[in-house]
């Protein structure tokens, strides 16, 4: 839990330092760009270590391209 609480803290850090000179230099979308990246590593961040069992992304992929896989694996032999 202490993880969490320090992860969040350098994430707000993090924002505190970097967000006001974005926005003074007028570059909004690298600002939304920057703060979703920034959470989404936060939120993975707290998520390993509260170690939660994360799926890897490889299974994703792969769930993706085998049905191509197969058709192109029947149709070239």
């Amino acid at each position: 839990m202490f993880n969490s609480i320090l992860i969040l803290i350098i994430s707000i850090l993090i924002t505190l330092l970097e967000l006001p000179h974005l926005m003074k230099s007028k570059l909004v979308k690298e600002s939304i760009f920057f703060l979703l990246i920034l959470s989404f590593a936060t939120f993975f961040s707290i998520l390993l270590a509260l170690e939660i069992d994360l799926p890897n992304p490889v299974n994703w992929f792969t769930i993706f391209i085998k049905p191509f896989s197969n058709w192109l694996y029947l149709n070239l032999k």
